[in-house]
């Protein structure tokens, strides 16, 4: 970029990063460190992840929150993506100690109990 191009884009920015970091500070504490992370995903940069989850985890935000943010990803940039990172979470999940448990909510067991309905159970033949 040159330099004049730089220099009208740092003045058009500046503004609007000052707006934030005075105005919204409070409310944003525990997006400046998700933001990043989201970013890294969504671009597949997987180096940076680990720093970010330590980063997240530091600022005592609860672990689901941080594996809640990458799951709602998907729809967005796929399972790959989702999964290259939460291979990275897990490592740093490993070295921290930090075991969660999962939760069947009652929307498996309704899909459990559909498929069960619908595909396992013998079909009756109406004459």
């Amino acid at each position: 970029m040159n330099n004049q191009l730089e220099e009208q884009f740092q003045k058009l920015s500046q503004s609007y990063l000052n707006d934030v970091d005075s105005n919204c500070a409070q409310h944003l504490h525990k997006d400046c460190f998700i933001i990043p992370l989201i970013a890294s995903v969504t671009q597949g940069i997987m180096t940076a992840v680990p720093e970010q989850v330590a980063n997240i985890l530091d600022a005592n935000i609860a672990p689901e929150v941080l594996l809640e943010v990458l799951y709602q990803l998907v729809p967005v940039i796929g399972t790959l993506k989702v999964k290259q990172a939460l291979e990275r979470v897990n490592s740093v999940f490993e070295e921290r100690k930090i075991t969660l448990t999962p939760v069947e909510s009652e929307a498996d067991e309704n899909m459990e109990h559909k498929f069960k309905y619908n595909y396992m159970a013998p079909k009756l033949k109406i004459c």
